[in-house]
């Protein structure tokens, strides 16, 4: 019997968890994150919560388990190091780029950093060696660090502003030091492995030397550099100045509690999709769909960037879909996806911001005008029809309605200029049609026939 029971109560758990599962769901699509959902709308979720909590609470357990590493066996292998350094007369240094990467571990790595040199155990203990540790953790991860724990902490440094859990990168928010990162790389991937090898050898011998670059000895260096532009002699290609910053832009801030505006997520998200299939520039096939990452977001895709007006543009000038498609890209991400003019800036024509030499770059059609789009001409002034007849003086009143009152805060657009409609055409003949009516009567009465009267005399009608 209690054997059923059991069944019977986990299949009902089942049940409402499932149930709640589909709220959850609900809530997910329209991107709440766990934290948040947790903290607002617990309530419609207790079994979820309390079995996430249950699974947390032995979560370290399981990976130390799997791992083979015990909280007390870490200590122990910390405290074995540090006792033999401190033999030698050194200090142990440690550089943790992010703590959250050791989880089921990070309490128990805690422990061990904090431990002070200075504190003596058991009578028959060793000295340990001092440590320095320089830790990266997350604003979420730290707010939820224990006060004995921050007490401990003797330097503070913060890499950026935090908002909601999530933190900017400071180097990261001029474009300019986002391209001085970013060309590093790219000037690393065309010099290939080979030649960074025998860099890194001079380098070591004491010799100092620039790393290598290829673009210097490039003979479509000029021209590259003219429609891509450069960074300290670094060409940007594939990309442009406008083009990096338009992705870093599309970057999500906020992915599952997670940002993408970071070097690891440029890294990622933005220079290995567009450098890893370079065989793709050769075939006319670049910009492709691997470009756009996951990590963007929805509306600075290339789906929906586009404004209608450049939309029907492409649609009506480029017939095969993937060439479709192609342009999209290119007048995401290179271009100004809410602009379809034609300009003329430095001698050469451009189409929604990306001079048209962009567009032969990457084999695509111009699809732009063959001259400077002409200033668009002010809007027509609104007419209002007036009546024909007037109203009669002293006649009712015209019900109006009462103007709308405008929301707080909501900017008050300038009255358009009311011009009054034109009169009706004129009603009455002028005098060159009066005369040439007179003439239409007087041949009437010449032609009509002639009556007698009953006195003799005649007359007509």
């Amino acid at each position: 019997m209690r054997g059923q029971a059991s069944i019977a109560h986990s299949q009902d758990l089942a049940r409402r968890l499932e149930r709640e599962s589909d709220s959850i769901r609900a809530y997910r699509d329209q991107q709440w994150l766990a934290d948040e959902l947790a903290d607002e709308h617990g309530d419609q979720f207790p079994n979820s919560i309390a079995l996430i909590n249950a699974l947390n609470l032995r979560r370290n357990d399981a990976i130390q388990n799997v791992l083979g590493v015990s909280a007390q066996g870490l200590k122990t292998l910390f405290r074995q190091v540090r006792e033999a350094l401190a033999d030698r007369g050194q200090r142990l240094v440690l550089l943790l780029e992010d703590i959250t990467s050791w989880e089921g571990l990070d309490d128990s790595l805690i422990d061990v950093l904090v431990f002070n040199a200075a504190a003596r155990g058991e009578a028959d203990e060793k000295p340990v060696c001092p440590l320095i540790s320089v830790v990266g953790v997350t604003p979420a991860y730290y707010d939820k660090l224990q006060g004995n724990y921050r007490q401990r902490i003797t330097h503070e440094i913060r890499l950026g502003h935090a908002t909601d859990g999530l933190q900017d990168v400071a180097t990261l928010r001029a474009s300019e030091t986002r391209r001085q990162f970013a060309v590093r790389y790219l000037s690393a991937v065309r010099a290939g492995p080979g030649a960074l090898n025998e860099w890194l050898e001079e380098v070591r011998s004491g010799r100092e030397v620039s790393p290598p670059n290829r673009c210097d000895a490039c003979p479509r260096q000029d021209t590259c550099f003219a429609t891509f532009g450069e960074e300290a002699g670094v060409g940007l290609f594939p990309f442009t100045d406008h083009a990096f910053d338009r992705f870093y832009e599309a970057l999500k801030e906020n992915d599952n509690g997670q940002t993408w505006k970071t070097p690891r997520g440029i890294l990622q998200a933005i220079l290995n999709p567009n450098l890893l299939q370079p065989e793709s520039l050769g075939a006319g096939t670049y910009p492709g769909s691997f470009i756009e990452s996951d990590a963007f977001r929805a509306d600075r895709r290339s789906d929906l960037a586009l404004v209608p007006r450049l939309e029907q543009i492409v649609d009506n000038q480029i017939d095969a879909p993937a060439e479709r498609s192609r342009m999209r890209r290119m007048l995401t991400y290179w271009a100004n996806p809410t602009r379809a003019d034609t300009e003329s800036v430095d001698g050469e024509l451009t189409f929604a911001g990306a001079c048209r030499s962009i567009f032969e770059a990457f084999g695509l059609p111009w699809i732009g005008g063959n001259a400077a789009d002409i200033s668009a001409a002010p809007c027509a002034p609104l007419i209002v029809p007036q009546p024909i007849i007037a109203p009669t003086p002293g006649g009712e009143p015209e019900e109006t309605e009462p103007a709308a009152t405008p929301r707080p805060g909501t900017p008050l657009r300038p009255a358009r200029p009311v011009v009054t409609a034109p009169k009706p055409k004129r009603l009455m003949p002028n005098k060159n049609e009066l005369e040439q009516l007179r003439e239409q009567i007087g041949l009437g009465r010449r032609a009509a026939p002639s009556k007698m009267a009953p006195n003799g005399t005649t007359s007509s009608t």
